[in-house]
């Protein structure tokens, strides 16, 4: 069937810009995924080479060598699934804060123990958590995200207490504040991750709420849309010679047309029924799948000046703007 032409005023140097950057920023999850993966590996050998040894197995040792294992298993799986990756990063982020934190419980005093073990039950926590999407399924998303950040809040209320209560008695020296540096790093690129589009709809309510975003985008239009004078007058005369009669269904007769703005571009196939007095549309993106179209029966059809609106029982009410200027009355 051929579609009638008509001039649409897109610029197409912005849309191909708007889209080189949506692809971009699908990217960045993954990428972000891979660094951490090399700087755990890089992190954990150069503490356990320069700064902490490797003479006696200790929570230190073990803290490190789950950040390289991690780091590992991060390089390897960032490209495979990024929900995976993201669980197998909480994970590594959390046995590694367990480690931590027994090592300062064993050797603290009151003061630092408190904290501590509240500081290993949410590091618990998101073990857990990353479990679930370390097996693929993500569960619990928000969840993950407010523990991240708790243990991000926490950690640095701690730090900033010891720093100011003992600042003056002991020396931490470099290596303490590149650790939490280090860490508080991770927590957020960890709450970054668990943000993203990917992850977000992987969820159950994620894919709904993809469902619904694909049929408001569906609806989406320009603040000024064209459709053709042409088919305008056909939507209001079903005797206009666009109408084309059809046999063997439910439609009668059927035409096509576009209707497109700054940054809308739509396919549209008006039908009207035989057993039905209302014209039934069919809107699918261009390009787009007939299969995700969005159907609506028009209750109305009235034309205002140089504009026509439709108008449905469903919510549907949609006014565009007729191209070639007023209308000749």
């Amino acid at each position: 069937m051929d579609l009638p032409k008509f001039d649409i005023d897109v610029d197409e140097k912005v849309n191909d810009g708007r889209q080189r950057l949506r692809r971009v920023m699908r990217k960045v999850p993954t990428v972000m995924c891979m660094a951490m993966g090399i700087l755990m590996v890089v992190y954990g050998l150069v503490r356990i080479l320069f700064v902490d040894g490797y003479d006696e197995i200790d929570n230190k040792f073990i803290t490190n060598v789950i950040m390289i294992v991690g780091g590992v298993f991060l390089t390897l799986y960032w490209r495979r699934s990024l929900i995976r990756a993201i669980g197998i990063f909480a994970i590594s982020l959390g046995l590694s804060r367990i480690a931590i934190f027994s090592d300062q419980i064993q050797n603290g005093n009151i003061v630092t123990v408190i904290p501590c073990c509240i500081l290993m039950l949410i590091a618990i926590t998101l073990v857990l958590t990353g479990i679930s999407f370390a097996m693929g399924k993500a569960v619990r998303r928000k969840a993950m995200m407010f523990t991240t950040l708790l243990m991000l809040g926490l950690n640095l209320i701690y730090v900033t207490v010891l720093i100011v209560v003992a600042g003056g008695m002991i020396d931490f020296g470099p290596a303490f504040y590149v650790n939490n540096l280090v860490g508080g790093a991770m927590y957020i690129v960890l709450f970054y991750l668990l943000d993203s589009e990917e992850v977000r709809y992987g969820t159950f309510d994620g894919r709904h709420v993809r469902y619904l975003d694909r049929v408001r985008n569906s609806n989406r239009l320009d603040y000024v849309t064209w459709i053709p004078k042409d088919a305008a007058e056909a939507l209001l005369d079903p005797a206009n010679r666009l109408w084309k009669p059809l046999s063997g269904g439910p439609a009668d007769s059927e035409f096509a047309f576009l209707i497109g703005g700054k940054t809308v571009t739509a396919h549209v196939i008006a039908q009207i029924w035989a057993d039905d007095s209302r014209i039934h549309f069919t809107v699918h993106a261009n390009p787009g799948s007939i299969i995700t179209a969005n159907r609506f029966a028009a209750d109305v059809i009235t034309r205002v000046g140089d504009t026509i609106r439709i108008i449905s029982k469903d919510g549907t009410d949609i006014t565009l703007k007729i191209q070639g200027g007023e209308r000749d009355e």
